[in-house]
């Protein structure tokens, strides 16, 4: 009894949806959601809860662009409609990476799952209690080489996200270089965003999507 509901309870978590673009099925938390407003208004709905029929597209330029073609969102959401600027989902879906990566951070703080601060954190990086590590965008140049080290010798999975202002807000904290978790879980979700979101940068920068 317990197993099934536990079975059941993965699969409300994570649904699958068909990209209205490339037509390929993927969780719904890798995809970008599209609605609608009752008056045609196609938008991009970054939490991914907003009520109405919906539509979802991968996090890559091609696929937005063919998503956005204007008979196949009327087909989609039954009824004619206003397209956005491509552009502008292109910023919403950067936009919504984003936040996601900073409420994994925060969501790690909050569960005690987040260490942060020269001393605590090189004590937990000497104790091997670090399984992935943030560090901030702006981050000096020996402080970096310094954290690059211990990731090489533990075979620590790094990321660079958020300047060190926001890396401290995102957490609760003051101005902060570099954060370490402690939970594969969460490393492993910043790891799959972060993916995203460098694939969605380079395919809107890319000739095929100009």
């Amino acid at each position: 009894m317990n197993q099934k509901h536990k079975s059941v309870e993965r699969v409300r978590r994570h649904p699958e949806r068909t990209c209205i673009g490339c037509r390929t099925s993927r969780q719904t938390r890798e995809l970008l959601r599209l609605a609608c407003t009752p008056q045609g208004e196609v938008f991009t709905d970054v939490i991914g809860r907003g009520i109405g029929r919906g539509a979802y597209v991968c996090f890559d330029a091609a696929c937005i662009r063919k998503a956005l073609h204007p008979s196949k969102l009327k087909a989609v959401f039954k009824q004619f409609v206003t397209v956005p600027l491509e552009s502008s989902v292109h910023e919403a879906a950067v936009h919504a990476l984003r936040t996601r990566l900073g409420s994994y951070l925060s969501m790690a703080q909050k569960a005690g799952l987040a260490i942060s601060g020269a001393v605590p954190l090189h004590k937990s990086l000497a104790q091997q209690r670090i399984t992935h590590l943030v560090l901030a965008e702006d981050i000096a140049a020996t402080r970096a080489q310094e954290y690059y080290t211990w990731c090489q010798q533990q075979d620590i999975p790094w990321l660079t996200l958020f300047s060190k202002a926001d890396l401290g807000r995102l957490i609760g904290k003051s101005s902060r270089s570099a954060v370490g978790l402690t939970q594969m879980r969460f490393g492993e979700q910043l790891q799959m965003t972060a993916k995203q979101l460098n694939l969605l940068c380079a395919s809107i920068g890319s000739p095929e999507s100009s």
